[in-house]
């Protein structure tokens, strides 16, 4: 889930965190709390995939950039569920007008119309579409990597299975394994992951320490809510004794990683303190 306490709903992202620590028997929920903004959409969908995606009565929030805001959230995965705002007599002339421009859009992608669901707001309905849009590749490793060609990883998913397939020029053969679900830890870090709490987090990074793993570090974790799983294994370009192998060094230096807040620091510790080791 993504939000965060915003001058419309100034509580919202407090009230969330709440419902995710209340569901203690469920294990699988991550919660970026921070205010849906822009660039932080175009960055998730540039470095993640998702099987389902619901973006709820969202896209109108954008104002002018709302095309933007759309293309990133239909950058995001495979199934992507919009609601949008109804035209109705209680919103002005212009924001009818832009509630009617997001409808011609969307219906102009291929959308397809699931149905209408009740608001509560009015007694108007909102349109619910959903685009099957089979995402097939990233253009980004990573939160914190430019974007480049990738043309060598690409996404296969359907309703059955989901795989990562890798055509390394160094491989004379396909690299294909399963798809981790969750997000990259690095994302959760640096969209300001409220949930799972850290020190859950720390817990679940004692519990993957591999001396095996050649490329043993935050960008190759990934986060299921509360456990952590290792991606990437034998990279070739590390060698069997990489230095980026584990270590209690190592570990010590991503305990303290997971223990920073601002982004601007875990950039400067990952760039500085880590991949530089």
């Amino acid at each position: 889930m993504i939000e965060g306490n915003n001058p419309s709903y100034p509580k919202v992202g407090r009230q969330l965190l709440d419902l995710c620590k209340a569901n203690t028997s469920l294990e699988n929920i991550i919660l970026l709390n921070k205010q849906v903004i822009l660039a932080d959409l175009s960055k998730l969908s540039e470095c993640e995939s998702f099987s389902v995606v619901l973006a709820l009565n969202i896209i109108h929030w954008f104002g002018p950039r709302w095309k933007e805001g759309a293309d990133a959230i239909l950058a995001m995965g495979d199934n992507i569920i919009i609601e949008t705002s109804p035209q109705e007599d209680i919103a002005g002339k212009e924001e009818n007008t832009l509630r009617k421009s997001i409808e011609e859009y969307l219906v102009s992608r291929n959308a397809k119309i699931l149905g209408e669901v009740p608001r509560h707001t009015s007694a108007k309905m909102a349109t619910m579409y959903l685009f099957e849009t089979e995402k097939k590749k990233l253009v980004k490793k990573q939160w914190l990597t430019p974007k480049e060609d990738l043309d060598h990883i690409s996404i296969a998913s359907d309703y059955e299975a989901k795989k990562i397939i890798k055509r390394p020029p160094h491989a004379s053969a396909l690299q294909v394994t399963n798809w981790k679900t969750g997000i990259n830890l690095m994302t959760f870090l640096m969209y300001n992951g409220a949930y799972p709490p850290r020190k859950q987090i720390k817990k679940a990074l004692k519990n993957i320490v591999d001396e095996t793993h050649n490329d043993w570090t935050v960008n190759n974790m990934i986060l299921q809510g509360n456990k952590l799983s290792l991606v990437d294994w034998n990279d070739p370009t590390h060698g069997p004794d990489g230095v980026r192998k584990n270590t209690l060094r190592v570990l010590k230096s991503h305990l303290r990683l997971i223990g920073l807040k601002d982004p601007a620091k875990i950039e400067h510790y990952f760039r500085n303190r880590l991949i530089k080791t």
